[in-house]
């Protein structure tokens, strides 16, 4: 329904419920019955308009979803596994099932931590959100294919050795999202890298290993 047609049916019941001057008593009974009918009508319609702006948002497409997954974590500039409060931040862009195996990750952190002082606990740096453990500096997000509610997005990645060296590593992951609520969220992340000791399977995978 149109915002004209929503206007057009709160002028009729307001031209029907008003004051009855100059008509004849039965047309007056007529618009008495009348108007209840009418009443409900608008309400209908008041529903079904307010029912289709909350249950058709723009959904945003995996492509943005992965950038703007990958703009969040270039800004939180965390290494290893996400602190309490990226994840606050992270939340809106990643999967259930990713969230729930980053949290597994860090309480096996915490434990592990606890009973073996002085021994460095996993997960502890390195970026586990690409195949490179410094990880990327600039993101270029490629291809997507769609899998009904999954899709698999192609990225490129690029580091850049800082102190002026310039040198580059330049690398394509891939990003797999699930449709969640009716917004794509990052669910896991393929790694592509192919040279020594680069990061190898998926993330969730290298979440579930043991340390």
């Amino acid at each position: 329904m149109t915002m004209g047609a929503h206007r057009s049916i709160v002028l009729a019941v307001s031209s029907i419920s008003g004051p009855g001057a100059g008509k004849r008593p039965q047309a007056q009974r007529a618009t008495r019955r009348a108007a209840p009918a009418v009443a409900m009508g608008m309400a209908i319609a008041i529903m079904l308009t307010t029912a289709c702006r909350v249950a058709s948002p723009r959904l945003e497409t995996p492509g943005l979803a992965a950038a703007a997954f990958y703009a969040e974590r270039l800004d939180l500039g965390f290494t290893g596994l996400p602190g309490r409060r990226d994840m606050r931040s992270l939340a809106p862009r990643i999967s259930r099932r990713l969230a729930s195996a980053l949290a597994a990750a860090r309480r096996e952190q915490e434990t592990f931590a606890s009973e073996n002082p002085g021994e460095k606990p996993p997960w502890i740096e390195g970026d586990l959100f690409s195949s490179l453990f410094e990880g990327p500096t600039a993101v270029s997000v490629g291809d997507a294919t769609l899998l009904r509610d999954r899709a698999e997005v192609v990225v490129e990645l690029t580091h850049v050795s800082p102190a002026g060296s310039h040198a580059q590593t330049r690398w394509t992951d891939k990003v797999l999202l699930v449709l969640e609520s009716g917004q794509w969220r990052v669910d896991d992340i393929e790694y592509g890298g192919v040279w020594d000791f680069a990061a190898q399977g998926r993330l969730v995978e290298a979440l579930q290993s043991a340390p």
